[in-house]
């Protein structure tokens, strides 16, 4: 986007949660890092088509999986500890589904990485969560019954400035029409590798052998 608009990317770090103060005054022109496309967030912003769709998920140890096939049986087991990831995009949302036995992490990194356990299962993505179990094969991804619904993830904008909505949203539709969203999604979030297009035929190679 920013090499096809010619202009220099300078990263902030925000508060997700703050985002339309930070665009009102103008401090970012644009939010990105799976923002959930809310009412409340269309209310006081200006958000993009979805690029993405986001599915809340549970990665556990492989071993426990089956324990963590239905939402309502984890919430009814006091037990049992979700760790949530201090940016989690689903914070408010899982807070208001009630689980008692709810553990704010510093990151999801923290979750994988302690030497003791932080929680029985740490609530993700599951996109970022597959991420997470390709370094981490000895954990897998549970979707229970009865969990979060899939909510797109958007792009915050100003308020007050179409043709720079109009750019970005037409630029999200030509990046999913030439495969390029599935292209980074398949190699960021599935961590498949591009693969090689193998060379065409040639009489140089094939036949004469004078090159491999």
């Amino acid at each position: 986007f920013a090499e096809r608009t010619g202009t220099k990317v300078q990263l902030v770090e925000i508060d997700l949660d703050d985002a339309a103060r930070h665009l009102a005054e103008d401090h970012v022109d644009i939010v990105l890092g799976g923002l959930v496309g809310t009412l409340t967030l269309a209310e006081e912003t200006t958000l993009s088509s979805s690029y993405l769709e986001g599915h809340p998920a549970l990665v556990i140890p492989e071993e426990r999986a089956d324990a963590f096939q239905i939402f309502g049986d984890i919430l009814e087991d006091p037990g049992l500890t979700l760790g949530i990831a201090d940016d989690f995009i689903y914070q408010s949302a899982i807070r208001r589904l009630g689980p008692e036995g709810l553990r704010k992490l510093d990151s999801a990194r923290a979750f994988f990485e302690s030497p003791e356990p932080l929680a029985d299962a740490l609530v993700l993505t599951a996109e970022a969560a597959f991420a997470w179990t390709l370094v981490h094969p000895e954990y897998t991804v549970v979707v229970p019954r009865g969990f979060i619904k899939a909510s797109p993830l958007v792009f915050a904008l100003p308020q007050g400035e179409p043709d720079f909505e109009g750019y970005v949203n037409q630029w999200l539709e030509l990046k999913k029409l030439d495969g390029r969203l599935d292209e980074l999604y398949d190699h960021w979030v599935l961590g498949k590798l591009r693969q090689r297009r193998p060379p065409r035929w040639s009489v140089i190679r094939e036949v004469l052998g004078w090159i491999e």
